[in-house]
């Protein structure tokens, strides 16, 4: 018997939105949808388990170390931000549902170009902000004991933005 426990989220769909995206007219609620699939799937793979796990119960208990403070502020909240916008963009803007199934929005205010642009900057900087997150605890490893070096992945499909 599994139970799924809500886990803390290092951000707010408002801040994730607010480091994204100038649109005022996306509901914070697509990005809100995102952020724990995004912190579970891609970033505890970066940070690896036991350092993640730290960072999330530190958040939730609001006693975070001056060290992961600044991995937060630094790469964490950007690629979070890049990364979840991705996911929304994706997953819930660009593809609408009605009652015909999946759309693409193909008004004249849409055209899949630019959408593809927007994605593939999108992805671009949340792989930037995660490669950078990788090197900084890697040098720095000495300061992050829990951070298990042997074990930290990233892997991301840049072509993943041209499905559309």
């Amino acid at each position: 018997h599994f139970t799924f426990l809500k886990m803390a989220q290092i951000q707010t769909a408002q801040q994730l939105k607010d480091i994204a995206t100038p649109y005022s007219n996306i509901d914070i609620e697509y990005f809100e949808n995102n952020i724990e699939f995004w912190q579970y799937e891609t970033l505890q793979k970066v940070l690896t388990t036991a350092l993640y796990d730290e960072i999330l119960l530190q958040i939730e208990a609001v006693t975070v170390t001056v060290a992961n403070q600044l991995l937060i502020d630094k790469y964490i909240k950007f690629a979070e931000a890049y990364g979840v916008a991705f996911l929304t963009m994706k997953k819930d803007v660009i593809a609408q549902l009605s009652n015909q199934g999946v759309m693409a929005n193909r008004t004249d205010f849409s055209n899949s170009e630019k959408s593809k642009m927007v994605l593939k900057e999108y992805k671009e900087r949340e792989f930037i902000y995660l490669k950078d997150l990788g090197c900084f605890l890697l040098e720095n490893k000495v300061d992050y004991p829990l951070f298990d070096y042997e074990n930290t992945f990233l892997a991301v499909d840049f072509r993943d933005f041209v499905i559309l």
